[in-house]
């Protein structure tokens, strides 16, 4: 690239609307230009002309290259000729690009938990990618440390390669809906007052069955009349509807489905605890959001989980559900201490932004490209205050 012309940007956009690297997209993409970065992305016909993914100072190419498909590798390797660079956000890159590599890397998931993937291609193709991708790439951004002693331990990944990004949190969940709204929400999905709320993918690995026994463990005692709440999408192979029957929990736990933002930020104010007792995380943004929102958060120690929530929320072992009926009955029956969560769960959440994410994923370009990068006269790498 010429000397103090911005970088020309390629950015494989295609997963936008995926639940949880969509996110990641979507949240990134409008960023980059603010960073001195020309930035091109790449995605469906349909999501090219979609106004929902028209992002101010980003350009659109439509492919109708098929995620997963073979025929992605010759076509996102042949749109990126010309451009300085190209930033593929999971790890079906194509393997010869013509220009240098900068791939993100969310999770391990199928190391750790193979059944989360229903199809055993999924499966090998992410095992392979993963040992493959770190030596085609100029960088591999991780989202947390987690990820990145993955990367190296289980897929031999080299730790020079690799640069651990953190997400950030929409600047929405910091702010505070009316009582009236708040109610409405309630309302809208049949919820009394005080409830315990979980947020995310029901897969095995979740380990939403805790939550279950907790719910049956409460029974008679001063926290019998708590809700759970389950927000969203369900994994049909979980069985939910089946398992809540068998359990005689219908009436104890309400299942929303998906919510929209618009809904979701009410829903965890109106939360009296967030609960999240997963096993593997490769960052775990629920809770990160339940924190922005100012619900207090207990969550597992497992994974990168311990590395967003911190000190400013409980954490403990999911696997001992003992601890989590202890947590649940102290809690509620102390709203001074789920206060002093609230303002620690907020207070941390602020340093997690996507300013700043975008910011440190420029500096990984910069450091992908060496000395030929530069930034163009008057951009700033500098992030704007606030959440």
């Amino acid at each position: 690239m010429a000397s103090g012309s911005p970088l020309r940007l390629a950015f494989d956009a295609r997963l936008i609307e995926n639940s949880g690297i969509g996110r990641y997209i979507q949240s990134l993409l409008p960023r980059l230009p603010n960073h001195g970065v020309d930035v091109t992305a790449f995605m469906s016909p349909d999501q090219a002309r979609d106004p929902r993914w028209a992002f101010p100072g980003v350009r659109r190419v439509a492919t109708p290259a098929r995620i997963f498909s073979i025929g992605e590798q010759g076509a996102i390797a042949a749109l990126a000729h010309g451009f300085d660079l190209l930033h593929v956000p999971h790890l079906n890159v194509p393997l010869f690009s013509p220009v240098p590599l900068v791939a993100t890397l969310h999770d391990l998931i199928p190391f750790h938990f193979p059944e989360a993937t229903a199809a055993r291609f999924g499966r090998a193709y992410v095992h392979a990618m993963a040992r493959v991708v770190p030596h085609r790439a100029r960088r591999v951004l991780t989202v947390s440390e987690n990820t990145k002693r993955d990367l190296v331990t289980l897929a031999g990944a080299p730790p020079e390669r690799i640069e651990v990004v953190p997400l950030g949190v929409d600047p929405a969940f910091f702010e505070h809906a009316s009582p009236d709204h708040i109610a409405a929400v309630r309302a809208r999905y049949g919820l009394a007052e005080g409830y315990l709320l979980y947020a995310g993918q029901w897969k095995g690995y979740k380990n939403l069955d805790l939550l279950l026994d907790l719910m049956e463990s409460l029974r008679g005692t001063e926290c019998d009349d708590l809700e759970l709440v389950l927000v969203g999408k369900e994994d049909p192979r979980e069985r939910l509807g089946d398992r809540l029957t068998a359990r005689g929990l219908t009436d104890r736990v309400r299942v929303t489905g998906f919510v929209p933002d618009e809904d979701l930020v009410a829903l965890y104010q109106g939360a009296m605890l967030f609960l999240f007792p997963s096993r593997y995380e490769g960052f775990g943004l629920p809770a990160l959001e339940a924190m922005a929102a100012g619900v207090p958060v207990v969550a597992s120690d497992r994974a990168s989980i311990p590395e967003v929530v911190g000190p400013a929320g409980v954490l403990l072992d999911p696997e001992r559900m003992l601890e989590w009926q202890n947590a649940v009955r102290s809690l509620s029956a102390d709203p001074a201490r789920r206060e002093q969560l609230a303002r620690a769960g907020r207070e941390r959440a602020c340093g997690f932004r996507w300013d700043l994410t975008a910011e440190r994923t420029v500096e990984a370009y910069r450091r992908a490209l060496g000395d030929s990068f530069r930034y163009p006269q008057g951009a700033s790498i500098e992030s704007s205050p606030g959440p």
